[in-house]
């Protein structure tokens, strides 16, 4: 399962000994699986929802439970027209398309329907599997079994990967814990010599995931090995790494080219480099990151100081005083790549909060946490000293000053500063112990593991809770499926939940409403269809304004139709506005003021909301809803990437329709042309005079696809023709 390094490859006569050295390793790679699996169960005996919060419940787990309803039906998730701004999910880039883990997830969604629990089960897992990346670095890099093991366990544990990433964030999570498999596969390829399929692997599965930050510490990584392999003045092995990193190169183009291509009409087309100090790490916090229970002054979706240890890195990190610096020196060679990771971690959470689409530079303190464990366990591993007593103080002198700064931060919590220090020092004292009296691994180990699983008790017995909302939202999702059942045809949710009474019986959130079976626009999108939401002030949640209600049923100046049969609405939910608005004014509260409109009926009323529904609910979303004077369409079919009109007559001047669809780039008309949007936001088709009795088609496809489809099917033949190769031609010899 690990590579040897080179420096420990073994001699033909000592053949036995490595074999069993390799099944050795093996035992110590699972038992830090299982241990780490086993301790990250720790968070749901103090919160069963833990894994549970914001972006998970509201985002994530209902994409999963979307994609493997999909793979069940014989496809993948694509575009979706009725999802308005959410819809074109290529271009969202965070559906998995190309993934097949993403894709096995998906289908365990929908065989286990309680959210909470399989949330729980993917994280859990996938904290192991970051676990294990880092044990297999390290005994690359020559660490012995129990100190990989120690810095697997630990390196899973830091403060932003758990309370942040693991709480909510998953795809953040899942990044970053393939990120150290793709460093050993890379390392393992350019310094070993081996397969390319062991960076191909991990890589492909890291950007596929779509999540941009961690795609840009792969490419950190990858620059990080070919500095180390040309350090070393190994030229052919310098020529393999830059061809690995090209072929991952070819997959991060096949999965951002579409989104890239279709920015220009997003929210996320920034080019403005600034700092608004938004969830920006600073150096007093991480001076913090030894004391498991400091609470660092970081800004972000949440109080100040947070209520989470959220730079917490390690207990052991002061154990490093134990390093033998002179003995250290000759392992820089093979910790450079390992560096120019870790340095461009802290570029990025140290620089500026906003550079172009890139904000929340706190995002990266998970790579730079687990860069740190690396090289303080590698060190003590390889160059430790044995503990005495000015050691021991030097130790616990570093833990005083780390405890000290997390005061400074958050005084008035010093009595969970000292219990989490006292903790910490513990773990400190236990490993010195063991490592001046015994040379068992399976002591050290077993007292590192206990520390740490104490760190993490006290850490969640005070802070339970992610400092990330938890909605509230049910977790069996057959509640959810419910939810709007009296709701016909394409609907809109006007309010938010979030400033009412909440019932999530009545109503849903974000990307909760993928798990009802009415079919609502208001999806969560990170893109956001920038002049779409500014239209109907609609945020990224897809929170709707009380006020659009007003807007949605005046009537569109272009068309002298009214905006909401533009967009194929059949039904509106309306929530109570819980301040009653200013009284009188039917924009600011329509539950209360505005009437049901004429061809509506009310089908619903209570304290919590009123629906109203079309007498004749219309097609939902994607069709024709208006066309020009003069020019009919005899038939039309509709599909989620096509529109097929029949033109009966057009006048002569030419004539234009309108689709309920969004502008995106990548839509090509045979037999007419993309003209301008209606509303700045809706697709409108211009058909020239001599088009009467033909057909035209209006065809999607995400910008840049085919290059993505040639780009991906490259990169994998281009990595099993170079894995066969090396086969054949041992074949041949």
């Amino acid at each position: 399962m690990t590579s040897i390094p080179a420096a420990e490859t073994a001699h033909p006569s000592q053949a036995p000994r490595a074999e069993t050295g390799r099944r050795s390793s093996a035992v110590w790679f699972l038992a830090t699986v299982a241990v780490t699996g086993l301790l990250a169960t720790i968070p749901l005996l103090f919160n069963p929802r833990f894994y549970y919060a914001d972006d998970t419940q509201a985002g994530a787990y209902p994409i999963w439970v979307s994609i493997g309803d999909s793979i069940r039906a014989g496809e993948l998730p694509f575009f979706e027209p009725d999802r308005w701004m959410a819809g074109n999910l290529v271009a969202e880039g965070q559906w998995g398309t190309f993934n097949p883990l993403i894709w096995l997830v998906g289908l365990g969604a929908t065989v286990v329907t309680h959210g909470a629990l399989y949330s729980a089960i993917v994280k859990i897992a996938f904290l192991a599997i970051a676990a294990g990346g880092v044990f297999v670095l390290l005994r690359q890099l020559g660490a012995r079994p129990a100190w990989a093991l120690v810095g697997g366990v630990v390196g899973a544990g830091s403060g932003f990967t758990v309370y942040i990433d693991a709480a909510s964030w998953v795809t953040s999570l899942f990044v970053w814990a393939l990120l150290p498999w793709a460093l050993w596969g890379l390392r393992a390829v350019g310094v070993h010599r081996r397969s390319v399929l062991l960076s191909f692997v991990p890589g492909f599965l890291l950007v596929t995931v779509g999540y941009v930050h961690g795609t840009l510490m792969l490419v950190v990584a990858v620059v990080g090995v070919m500095l180390e392999v040309a350090l070393r003045r190994d030229w052919r092995a310098l020529g393999r790494t830059v061809v690995a990193g090209g072929l991952l190169g070819l997959v991060a183009l096949a999965v951002y080219l579409p989104g890239v291509l279709s920015s220009g009409v997003t929210a996320r087309d920034s080019d403005k480099i600034e700092n608004t100090n938004f969830m920006s790490p600073d150096l007093s916090g991480l001076g913090s990151a030894a004391a498991p229970t400091a609470q660092p002054w970081l800004t972000g979706f949440w109080g100040t100081p947070v209520g989470a240890p959220l730079m917490y890195v390690a207990w052991l990190l002061p154990l490093a005083v134990l390093v033998d610096w002179r003995r250290a020196r000759a392992l820089t060679p093979s910790l450079v790549a390992v560096l120019v990771v870790g340095g461009g971690a802290a570029v990025l959470a140290f620089g500026p909060s906003d550079m172009g689409p890139l904000r929340f530079p706190a995002r990266v303190l998970p790579y730079l946490s687990v860069v740190l464990v690396v090289v303080v366990v590698l060190l003590l591993s390889r160059a430790g000293r044995r503990p005495t007593v000015r050691l021991g103080v030097l130790a616990a002198l570093w833990l005083l000053i780390s405890s000290f700064l997390g005061y400074a931060e958050a005084p008035e919590q010093v009595q969970i500063l000292v219990i989490g220090s006292v903790v910490a020092l513990l773990g400190i004292g236990g490993v010195m112990v063991v490592l001046s009296r015994s040379r068992s691994q399976t002591a050290l180990a077993g007292v590192a593991v206990a520390a740490t699983a104490l760190v993490v008790v006290v850490q969640h017995h005070f802070f339970p809770y992610s400092p990330l909302p938890d909605f509230g939202l049910p977790s069996d999702r057959e509640a959810s499926r419910s939810v709007l059942a009296e709701a016909r045809g394409d609907a809109m949710v006007l309010g938010d939940p979030m400033q009412t009474e909440i019932d999530w019986s009545r109503t849903s959130f974000a990307n909760a409403w993928l798990l009802s079976d009415a079919t609502v626009t208001n999806v969560y999108s990170p893109l956001m269809h920038r002049a779409y939401a500014e239209d109907l002030c609609v945020d990224s949640h897809g929170m709707v304004c009380w006020e659009t209600a007003t807007h949605l049923l005046g009537t569109d100046e272009a068309t002298g139709l009214p905006l909401v049969d533009l967009l194929s609405l059949s039904t509106l939910q309306v929530l109570a506005r819980p301040d009653g608005g200013e009284p009188g004014v039917e924009a600011s509260d329509p539950y209360t003021f505005l009437p049901v409109p004429e061809g509506w009926s009310e089908v619903q009323r209570d304290d919590f909301s009123a629906l109203w529904v079309r007498d004749e609910p219309v097609a939902g979303a994607g069709g024709v809803v208006w066309a020009s004077e003069g020019t009919e369409i005899s038939a039309s079919t509709t599909t989620s990437t096509s529109v097929t009109l029949d033109v009966a007559d057009v006048p002569a001047e030419g004539g234009s329709v309108v689709l309920s669809r969004l502008d995106w780039p990548g839509y090509t008309v045979d037999g007419g042309t993309v003209g301008e949007s209606t509303r700045d936001y809706l697709l409108t088709v211009e058909i020239p005079p001599t088009s009467a009795g033909s057909t035209v088609v209006v065809t999607f496809s995400p910008p840049g696809w085919s290059v993505s489809v040639m780009a991906v099917g490259a990169a994998v033949l281009g990595a099993v023709v170079l894995a066969v190769l090396p086969l054949v031609r041992r074949r041949r010899d």
